[in-house]
């Protein structure tokens, strides 16, 4: 059996996308196609029972009082009270408008960022790494949540050196979604100072949990002032479902659970855990562990891909500027073998789906949206007629 024409094809198509995309595209092109792509395949979808849209109409009442899974959605109140102050609740609508405007304004400014930093090439790969990574998936899914608070905090943490944005951000963090954010935010500067300086310079961590803590804690103040009566928080969530159901959820799909996490980047983080494994072993450790802690923690909350990358995310991007940073004073067959390494993992991005794992089950992406994009115009539709 002779494989090598088709050896020969896909190389021929990884070539030609590394020179399109890497060479011939400039940056604005690739962005906005990105987004092109990222709309026809995946929509703007959202999610049918509006919870975060709920919480905006008075987050000064419990709307879930008598529903104690709800009660998770007030340790998250920012986005509500702006929608709420701003009127903006009053239309779903607008609602909606205002997440996705938030969430291309903190996509775009860390893209720039990027650019300016790093050059047109790395650019170019976080745009990639983005438009075909479970973020954008769990982003773009669930329009009108209030994860696109927590993407673009992490976005403006992932830029900041400064120390008082660091704290600030910290603070705001806990404010918005104090795992996700403690998590994502001390496994991105660990990563960072080891790549950068070669140490884990504790004092800032320790600045950044303190003020994240301190964030959860004016939560806290923030319900028991407003009586809001809140008896199941985000970590005693789990605490409260069936255990048999929480066994369940862990072991139902576990192999699309581990796809999930990272998609066809996979091949990518192996390669990142290559090379940090030979050149920096304790940002190396930190890689490692830092995802073995997201991966624990995404199976215990039952909610295993968003979760999961609104965690990871950030640390995969660092790793991955790190990795193709260093072609700039290697050798251009260096570079040519990343960037076609690279392409063929985008390639096969665009022909394999991206899917949502919540509680053991499995949930397709572009025919969800349809299926919400659908009856939302028809619900309106018959307002309007009636």
């Amino acid at each position: 059996m002779d494989i090598t024409g088709f050896y020969v094809a896909l190389r021929r198509m990884i070539v030609v996308f590394d020179k399109t995309v890497f060479c011939r595209w400039n940056v604005h092109r690739v962005y906005m196609l990105s987004w092109v792509y990222l709309i026809a395949v995946y929509g703007i979808g959202t999610v049918s029972f509006h919870p975060t849209f709920n919480v905006s109409q008075n987050p000064f009442v419990n709307y879930y009082k008598d529903e104690w899974r709800g009660h998770y959605l007030y340790e998250s109140l920012p986005l509500p009270l702006i929608a709420y102050f701003t009127g903006l609740s009053s239309s779903y609508a607008a609602f909606c408008a205002f997440c996705l405007f938030l969430l291309l304004c903190g996509n775009a400014f860390l893209v720039w960022r990027i650019f300016r930093q790093h050059g047109p090439e790395v650019a170019r790969v976080s745009i990639l790494l983005f438009a075909l990574g479970p973020i954008s998936l769990v982003l773009l899914m669930f329009v009108g949540e209030y994860d696109v608070i927590t993407y673009l905090l992490q976005c403006l943490l992932f830029v900041c050196n400064s120390m008082l944005g660091i704290v600030l951000l910290g603070l705001a963090g806990g404010l918005q979604h104090f795992p996700v954010m403690l998590l994502s935010g001390l496994s991105l500067l660990c990563f960072r100072s080891l790549i950068q300086y070669g140490s884990l310079r504790l004092p800032e961590k320790i600045l950044y949990a303190l003020a994240a803590y301190g964030g959860s804690i004016l939560t806290r103040i923030y319900q028991q002032h407003y009586k809001l009566g809140i008896q199941t928080g985000r970590l005693s969530y789990v605490l409260r479902m069936p255990k048999t159901e929480l066994i369940r959820n862990i072991l139902a799909n576990w192999l699309a659970c581990l796809f999930s996490l990272y998609g066809v980047f996979w091949m990518l983080v192996l390669l990142l855990a290559w090379m940090l494994f030979r050149s920096h072993r304790r940002a190396f450790w930190a890689f490692v562990i830092s995802n073995g802690v997201f991966l624990i923690v995404s199976q215990f909350v039952t909610d295993t891909t968003r979760v999961f990358v609104l965690c990871s995310w950030p640390t995969l991007l660092s790793a991955s500027i790190w990795l193709f940073a260093q072609t700039k004073d290697a050798p251009e067959s260096e570079s040519w073998q990343l960037r076609h390494f690279f392409s063929g993992i985008v390639i096969a991005g665009l022909l394999i789906p991206r899917m949502i794992v919540w509680q053991g089950a499995v949930y397709s992406s572009f025919l969800e949206n349809l299926f919400h994009i659908g009856r939302h115009l028809f619900q309106g539709l018959m307002q309007r007629a009636s």
